[in-house]
């Protein structure tokens, strides 16, 4: 009987340890359960931040390039007028030139006709 009895207390022992290292090993999953929770949720959120800022970055990255799209065509413009410029003075030059040279030409085919003029009126009184 004494053996029956220590049998069962072993027995009991035994249970009482295995129900211990149940509650045990419930514990620690439990535990890292929440550990596991709480590094998704980190990196959700770390997720969200680098999101955020790299949608800050891509924001301001188009908004430099749209700063350098603008300057570069304020640039092209300005060189563009510089140029149109240019080329109207020198039009305007040219046109200038050819007048006088047209003004010159007729003044002279009119000096000339009065010359001959003269002369026809001068052989035609004698």
């Amino acid at each position: 009987m004494l053996v029956q009895q220590q049998r069962q207390r072993l027995m009991a022992d035994a249970d009482a340890r295995i129900e211990e290292v149940e509650r045990q090993r419930r514990s620690e999953r439990q535990r890292l359960d929440a550990a596991l929770e709480q590094a998704r949720e980190e990196a959700r959120k770390l997720e969200e931040a680098l999101r955020a800022d790299a949608e800050a970055q891509k924001k301001e990255l188009q908004r430099l390039h749209e700063k350098a799209l603008a300057a570069a065509k304020d640039q092209w413009d300005a060189q563009q007028e510089g140029w149109r410029a240019s080329v109207a003075e020198r039009a305007s030059q040219e046109v200038a030139a050819c007048e006088q040279r047209l003004r010159t030409q007729l003044m002279a085919e009119r000096d000339e006709q009065i010359e001959v003029r003269g002369n026809l009126e001068i052989h035609h009184v004698m």
